[in-house]
């Protein structure tokens, strides 16, 4: 199992169970809900995101092959909770973080190396 995965497996255990409560008050941290592809089950997921333009944009600091990336590109959509409000989220795509219409911030956050990133537009 790779350093990554690795980390991946103790935040999952330990670290989004401390965070995951702040996740919906405290940007940039946010949790993204959504629905297991083959299961139908809800899930929520502590991310790191950004809101502006009308468009969210998600960090994927694991990468595209996890399953919760998975489930959102395969539905389109999912609803985002950061700093109180809840968004819903639609025509999510994938994007290279060092891409142009990713905002400043997340460039930097996911420069080194060059991360994915989740981009969608917020409904009203």
């Amino acid at each position: 199992m790779g350093l990554q995965r690795r980390v991946a497996v103790l935040n999952k255990r330990y670290t989004n169970r401390v965070l995951g409560p702040l996740s919906y008050k405290v940007p940039p941290l946010a949790v993204v809900d959504h629905i297991g592809r083959t299961t139908g089950r809800p899930y929520s997921t502590p991310v790191v995101a950004v809101v502006a333009d009308g468009k969210a944009y998600v960090l994927l600091n694991y990468g595209p092959e996890t399953q919760w990336v998975k489930n959102v590109l395969a539905v389109g959509a999912y609803t985002l909770h950061r700093a109180g409000r809840t968004i819903r989220v639609t025509g999510t795509r994938q994007v290279p973080s060092d891409s142009p219409e990713v905002p400043a911030v997340l460039r930097v956050a996911g420069a080194w190396p060059v991360r994915p990133v989740l981009v969608g537009d917020v409904e009203n």
